[in-house]
Parts: C-alpha cells; structure tokens; sequence
C-alpha cells in the first residue's frame, strides 16, 4: 500500500482506473490506468527478432511488440494480470493476485504498475484509448503509453491482429483493433467563422504489410476512461478512407512514420490515395463543432476491413491470401505530440482577402513514452 496526500483526492472508477481530483464531479489534475503487473517470460527459443530503426528497441518480428519486459510495458511472452485497487480517503490500496507472484512459469523480475500522467487542464481534455472486439468489455487501454520506448510498451492499434501470422501469436484473442482520440478545438472563435482547412496527423509505428493498405477516420461520440468495444464500436460517420504504404524495419520504402495525415492534405502526400469519403469532410465537421460551440471532438480509426479470417499464409515469403484483413493491421504511437489538430479559420470580416487564422491544436504536450500492444 502507499498513501497519497494533499488537496487532490483519489477516486477509481468501477474499472479499477484511478484520478486525483477536488471532488467526484472535478476535473483530473493526475490519472493512471486500471493497474496491472507483468512478469519477465521470454520470447520462445528461436522466435524471430528485429530492432526498430528509430530507437534500436528490439522487437518481436511481425508482431512488433517489446521482446523482453521493463519497467515501462511487458515484453511479448510477459504474463499480464490486472491488479485489484481500492480507495479509502487518501489512501491506494494495490492487492496483486499470489499466483501472479508465485505462480507456475513466473519469471522475475515482475513489475506491478500502474504510472501517473499530468491530465489535460480541463473536462475537456485530449485523451486517447483503444478497443479490441476479443475483450469487448476491456477499459484498460484508456491514456496507455510507452509505445516503442527503450524499456517497451503498448501502442494504439488498428485492424485484425491474426495469431496464425508469421511471429504474430502474441495477438492471442485481441481480435479487431480500433483507436479513438479526443481533440480539443479551437476556442473563442465567432461562430459563424470557416473553416478553411483541417489535418488531423498520426504516427503510424508498425504495419503488417509494406504494400499500400487502407485506413478509415470517422467522426466519433467522445471517449472516456469507460469507453470499451461493447459500449463504443457502432460507429456512423466516416471522414475519409485512405491507402498507403507501410511503415517498419522491414520496409525498405513507403510512407514516413510521422506523416499520415487525414484531411485538407490527405492527397497531397506522396504515396496516398484517397480512396473514399473526402478529404474536406475534416474542415466541414470542425466547422459544424465550432457554430455549435463543441469544446472538443473524437476520432477514430479503423482499417477498412474488419474480417477475422484468418490469412493463408506462405511462411516463406510471408505472403497473404484468402483472409487478407490482417495486412491492413497497423500501430500507432500513443503520444500527445504524435497526434495533431492544425486548423485554418477564416472569420467574417476576412473573407474578403484579409487572410485568416490559425489555430494549431493537439494533444496536450505531456511526456510519454512509446511499444506495440500486447497479449492481455
């Protein structure tokens, strides 16, 4: 156990994930995730490895994921549990599960989360999460981070992550992956103000496949830390559907890591095609946000098919086909800065050539760290 004191209050919410806050009703000065521990399992004798070109963390092949634990994430043979938490006035009480201790094929050393991070100055707030279809009730991907750090971590993730691919099984029954973020939007501006241009900007970290695949962005209702699969994946407005080429250690071409972008210039980069919705469906719903005075909106992200059958696959050349949904499987950096908002306004009285405004919005510019998603 240890105790927390001073004038922000712990509170945890009926996933276990926890906030210091003035009151019930308060907005989070300080939050961190439903905790779970993880051992140090590693990989299987010969399981292929590879290290990532940016940061040299090395990594389960295919899959991406940590090849050993850290202080940050567990490694991709890691066992992961989740630990019970109470709270009692200024007190957190974690209890980990004896058999994650002691129990058979434990490896230590273990490490028993979770990790504080300095939440946005409002209700309104950026935030981000993850919802897989195989844990359709997990909230445990709500604000993760940790995605390709040196120690390890998860990563947001999209599309089917096949357990049958090649150095895939660490995907287990992860099922379809989607992410969602929470943008907060330009403030002050008249409401009868256009929108001239809009890009919303990612980092994509990993694919499954170099070869140009299809992702979709959709409007979405806002995220919580209680937003899971069977409460959030009845989407109903898609933006824009793009395809563009992979990025990772194995890709000798394709698209940057940091330079996927959604919106006015979606069509403009080299490598993308716009191959469905529109580019300037971005611009026109923070338009609509802003004549209505939306204080922040929620995206998500999906690969273009959802299918779960899995690939036959050539364990030679790697190749897919049959059930090739699992090609359009990509990861994301799970950073404030890796996910930006730059919009240009044009207000009422400079239609006529006076120029306009622009309003650059992102995430909060928190530190985090970096790692691909893991086997829960």
């Amino acid at each position: 156990m240890w105790t927390r004191h001073g004038p922000r209050s712990p509170y945890a919410d009926s996933s276990g994930n926890l906030a210091f806050k003035a009151g019930p009703q308060g907005a989070p000065v300080y939050a961190a995730n439903a905790p779970r521990m993880w051992d140090s399992a590693p990989l299987p004798a010969g399981t292929p490895t590879v290290a990532d070109p940016a940061t040299g963390t090395v990594l389960a092949a295919g899959s991406g994921m940590p090849a050993v634990s850290g202080i940050s994430g567990p490694g991709a043979a890691a066992h992961v549990t989740t630990v019970p938490v109470t709270v009692s006035g200024q007190s957190i009480t974690l209890a980990p599960p004896a058999a994650a201790l002691t129990g058979p094929g434990v490896v230590y050393p273990v490490y028993i989360d979770p990790t504080y991070q300095a939440s946005a100055p409002d209700e309104y707030g950026s935030a981000w999460t993850q919802i897989d279809s195989g844990y359709p009730g997990n909230k445990g991907d709500w604000m993760e981070n940790g995605c390709l750090n040196a120690n390890g971590g998860p990563c947001l993730q999209t599309g089917f992550c096949d357990p049958t691919g090649p150095y895939m099984s660490s995907c287990g029954s992860l099922g379809v992956t989607r992410t969602m973020v929470q943008v907060p939007l330009p403030s002050g501006i008249p409401a009868n103000a256009t929108v001239d241009t809009a890009d919303l900007y990612f980092e994509d970290v990993w694919t499954a496949a170099c070869n140009a695949q299809p992702t979709q962005l959709w409007a979405t209702p806002a995220i919580s830390s209680a937003t899971d699969w069977a409460n959030a994946n009845k989407w109903t407005s898609e933006l824009e559907e793009e395809s563009f080429t992979g990025y990772g250690s194995s890709c000798t071409t394709g698209y940057s890591q940091a330079d996927v972008v959604f919106g006015t210039d979606s069509g403009t980069k080299s490598g993308v095609t716009v191959i469905g919705g529109s580019a300037k469906s971005l611009a026109t719903t923070i338009e609509y946000d802003i004549a209505h005075s939306v204080r922040s909106q929620a995206f998500g992200l999906r690969a273009a098919s959802e299918s779960t059958t899995p690939c036959d696959w050539d364990y030679t050349t790697n190749a897919c086909t049959g059930g090739t949904a699992a090609l359009q499987w990509r990861q994301w950096m799970n950073t404030a800065k890796s996910i930006e908002l730059p919009v240009h306004l044009v207000q009422p009285a400079e239609r006529a050539g006076r120029g306009g405004q622009h309003a650059r919005r992102g995430l909060p510019q928190q530190r985090h760290q970096p790692g691909p998603d893991r086997q829960r």
